[in-house]
């Protein structure tokens, strides 16, 4: 007999490195900017920035403006080159802090003001 020849799946994960972390934060997923097809894909000069991955519905990230592929730039002036600053900046807000969350859309930089819900 011939044995049969097994259905692969679409995707295998390989190896999940640095390039492909993904952090949460507010009920959303980001990544850093890591690759030059990220790049290319936002529109951005250079690779730098966090990734919006995904936002929940509810999240209080999506109510103040921030969409899906959106790339973060700076939080209130300070650069977000990589998650480690972001996090770093947003690490002491609390309930009722105001931020201004800078990012590239659509070949534009655009500033969304955000308070914490």
């Amino acid at each position: 007999k011939i044995a049969k020849t097994p259905t692969l799946p679409l995707f295998i994960i390989v190896e999940q490195n640095e390039d492909s972390k993904l952090y949460k934060w507010m009920r959303a997923e980001f990544k850093d900017m890591a690759t030059e097809g990220e790049r290319s894909a936002t529109g951005m000069s250079s690779i730098a920035g966090i990734i919006v991955i995904s936002i929940d519905n509810g999240s209080p990230l999506k109510k103040a403006g921030l969409q899906t592929n959106d790339v973060i730039l700076a939080v209130n002036g300070k650069n977000t080159d990589k998650w480690a600053d972001f996090a770093h900046e947003t690490s002491t807000v609390q309930k009722g802090t105001s931020m201004q969350i800078r990012i590239f859309r659509d070949q534009r930089e655009y500033t969304v003001p955000f308070t914490v819900e």
